[in-house]
This record gives structure tokens, sequence and C-alpha cells, in this order.
């Protein structure tokens, strides 16, 4: 309800606008579509795997992939390029991937890193392992590039908000 002398303003008139003002308009822009290159790290043991994400992830122009051979690499890539998701494959030749999960947990800032498991174990137990350590999703074997690409697309459009 209008009263006399009173107008409800979608946005603020130019004249009141800040020009220097750095925010873009919320109705037209998303974080997820900014042009700056985040960092996924991808912790894996297997040549492979690696090849198929980086194959993937090259269709997305903003994202910079990181590799980190095995879980004591992967850490210390995580602590030092504070990557805004994570990616990282259960079976590691030098760390179980539940320990990684739970340790990378504590390193990065907790809740707002994504974790996302690829494990050959589609099992409720073995998933339910992973989320208690601290996952935030889980792909399951065999991975096509799209699938990829709207799993950690997802979580990068999540992350960005944060």
């Amino acid at each position: 309800m209008n009263r006399p002398g009173l107008r409800l303003l979608d946005r603020p008139p130019p004249d009141l606008r800040v020009p220097s003002d750095p925010r873009p308009d919320p109705r037209t822009w998303h974080p997820a579509q900014s042009r700056r290159r985040r960092t996924v790290l991808y912790v894996t043991g297997e040549a492979d795997n690696r090849l198929l994400f980086a194959r993937a992830l090259r269709r997305r122009e903003t994202v910079k992939l990181l590799v980190a051979s095995g879980g004591h690499a992967g850490l210390e890539a995580a602590v030092d390029r504070k990557p805004i998701v994570v990616v990282v494959e259960a079976r590691m030749t030098d760390m179980d991937g539940v320990v990684f999960v739970g340790a990378l947990r504590r390193r990065l800032r907790p809740a707002r890193t994504p974790i996302v498991v690829v494990a050959d174990d589609g099992t409720p137990t073995e998933r339910a392992r992973f989320v208690w350590a601290g996952a935030t999703a889980y792909l399951v074997p065999p991975l096509d590039e799209d699938q990829i690409v709207r799993a950690v697309g997802t979580l990068l459009e999540i992350a960005a908000w944060r």
C-alpha cells in the first residue's frame, strides 16, 4: 500500500548512487560470473583421472586446476594455495582418503571449502565415512567430463557466495 507522497523504489535513483560503488547489481550479476580465475585442487595418484579432470575443467575458463600427487603434497598445496574447491581421490598411496579429508577440514576454513571425494566404493557406509570426515560431495566412477564439470561448477557457484 502506497501512501500519498510516498513511492516505493526498486532501486535508488541515479543521483543517489555512488559512482565508485564496487558492488554490481545483484539482479544482473552472479558471483560465479566473475572472470577471476579460481583454483581447484585435485589430489590424486592416478594419471588417467588427472587427464580426465584436466580435460573437463579446461572447458571452464575461470578455473585454474592445480594437481597434487598424494595426500601429503595435497595438504601442503591446500594450505599454501587456498583453493576454492578440493577434489580428492579416496585411494592414495601415502594416506587414507578419510584421514586426508579430516586433516584438510581442520586446516582450511572449516565450513567454507567444498571437498569432493572420488571413490570406487559407492556404498552408503563408505559415503557416510567421508561425510562424517567433512566431505561435501561424493562421485563414483565411471566419470565423464560433463559430470565433472557439473559437480565442480555447482560447488564453485556455492563457494562464490561465501
